[in-house]
C-alpha cells in the first residue's frame, strides 16, 4: 500500500498538470499519510512532502489550500516518529511550524488530534 501510495504522490509531483481534473492525486495521497509500512519509502516521501510544502506548491496544497490542514496533521504525526522521520526531515517540519502564523495552525487545529496539537506545541516552544 506504501508504493501505491507513493506513486500516487510521484503523479501528483510530477504529472500533476495531466491529470484529469476530477482526479486530486495529492489529496488521494495524502489521505493515506502517514506511511508506516515501507520504512524506507516513508522517509523518502516525507522528506519530498516537507520539502514541497516549503516550496510552496500549488498543487499539493490544492484548490483553495484545501490540503492544508492534512498536511500540518501529517507533518506533526511524523515529527520525531524515528521509524518514519530523521533529524533533517525534523528539523523542516519544525522550520514549517516556526514559519506559519500561530493564527492559520490554529485555524486548523480542529483537524489535529490531541497528539498532533501537543506535538505542535512542543515544536513552537521548543528553541
Amino acid at each position: 500500500m506504501d508504493n501505491a501510495v507513493a506513486a500516487l504522490f510521484a503523479l501528483g509531483r510530477n504529472m500533476g498538470p495531466q491529470c484529469p481534473p476530477t482526479i486530486d492525486a495529492f489529496g488521494l495521497a495524502l489521505s493515506k499519510f502517514p506511511l508506516r509500512s515501507d520504512l524506507e519509502e516513508a522517509l523518502k516521501v516525507h522528506k519530498l512532502l516537507v520539502e514541497r510544502f516549503l516550496g510552496e506548491d500549488a498543487g499539493l496544497m490544492g484548490a483553495n489550500n484545501k490540503n492544508l490542514a492534512k498536511i500540518l496533521s501529517v507533518l506533526a504525526e511524523i515529527h520525531g516518529e524515528e521509524d518514519i522521520s530523521n533529524p533533517e526531515i525534523d528539523a523542516l517540519v519544525t522550520k514549517v511550524f516556526k514559519a506559519l502564523p500561530t493564527a492559520m495552525i490554529q485555524q486548523h487545529a480542529a483537524a489535529f488530534s490531541e497528539k498532533q496539537q501537543k506535538r505542535i506545541e512542543k515544536i513552537l516552544t521548543s528553541p
